[in-house]
């Protein structure tokens, strides 16, 4: 009974030793993977992606609250600016209900709820066409939350009226993320979706009308500290 209990505990003590070499190899692994990289921030792998047809302009204003009722749990905030502008608002509902945001005399659902003081409003310009892009985060994000950033991109025609308008989302997203898509003249944008290990991120170039992806090209992201990130693998090298 004694030597059963003994040849118990050795196999047990063989067994997670083999786990214990097995979580340092790959470990040791990962850290020559990464110390053999150089960070980069967000910003410097967009630029891998620059478009000279695509030009942006930050608008320089702010979302404030024009209406707040905790009752109905509607609350109004309008972006006030210098800048000869078209009228914007935007809509927040305390419940279920679907935030939306006015331009003007045209109203839009949205398929997330936005906090409107974290939105950014920018014009983009792009083979003759005029957009106004919004790029605001989530109501309630907290954490890693706040690295997801919902975008409403809106087409001008040249009276003013809005002829289009798209959502997508992207985590660490911002008005780099939007490129030229060169094929069809239009506006593609960079997501950022987890990848399959913790800290890890795949960007992919996708079409912001159809959502599509426009090609092979995958990059493989690692979080690191300060908001930097090492390209651990880019298929278009």
């Amino acid at each position: 009974m004694k030597k059963m209990i003994i040849c118990k505990m050795f196999i047990l003590f063989f067994i997670l030793s083999s786990c214990v070499r097995k979580l340092e190899q790959k470990e040791s692994k990962e850290s020559i993977i990464i110390k053999g990289q150089q960070t980069k921030s967000i910003d410097e792998i967009y630029s891998a992606f620059a478009s000279p047809s695509l030009k942006h302009r930050k608008v320089q204003g702010d979302f404030a609250y024009i209406e707040q009722d905790e009752v109905t749990g509607k609350y109004l905030a309008k972006f006030i600016t210098k800048e000869a502008l078209l009228s914007i608002e935007y809509t927040s509902y305390g419940d279920s209900k679907k935030d939306v945001v006015t331009l003007g005399k045209q109203t839009f659902i949205l398929q997330n709820k936005i906090d409107p003081y974290s939105i950014a409003v920018y014009w983009v310009y792009n083979y003759g066409k005029k957009y106004l892009c919004f790029i605001g985060k989530s109501q309630s994000a907290s954490g890693s939350g706040v690295q997801v950033s919902y975008f409403m991109l809106f087409e001008l025609e040249n009276s003013g009226k809005i002829s289009s308008f798209k959502e997508v989302t992207s985590r660490f997203g911002n008005i780099n993320s939007l490129i030229s898509n060169n094929e069809n003249k239009d506006i593609g944008y960079l997501r950022i979706v987890n990848g399959k290990e913790q800290s890890q991120y795949t960007l992919t170039v996708h079409d912001i009308k159809t959502n599509q992806k426009l090609n092979r090209r995958l990059i493989l992201l690692k979080y690191c500290l300060n908001d930097k990130f090492i390209i651990l693998q880019d298929t278009s090298n």
